[in-house]
């Protein structure tokens, strides 16, 4: 788990939560949800997915580089904020 941060790196993260928060933002709003709150989820699950698949053993992401990084953790972030806004629609 140490090899994904450290392969990863400080910047990396930062462009996981911008690429979650921008990509939370905009399914909330699609879905009619508040924006702010797709945003927040977006990013936290952004930056998470590729630890949770460094923990499931999914160990090609550190040497596909930074983009194959970002684009996993937008398609984490997509499926997780879709996740959350149909629950939260649901209360």
């Amino acid at each position: 788990m140490e090899e994904v941060l450290g392969g990863l790196g400080i910047a990396a993260l930062v462009v996981l939560a911008l690429v979650g928060a921008v990509i939370g933002y905009a399914i909330a709003r699609a879905l009619g949800r508040p924006g702010a709150l797709g945003a927040v989820v977006g990013a936290v699950a952004g930056m998470a997915t590729p630890f949770v698949l460094a923990a499931l053993g999914v160990t090609v992401l550190a040497a596909g580089g930074l983009l194959l990084v970002a684009l996993v953790g937008a398609i984490g972030a997509a499926v997780i904020v879709g996740l959350v806004m149909l629950v939260v629609r649901k209360l």
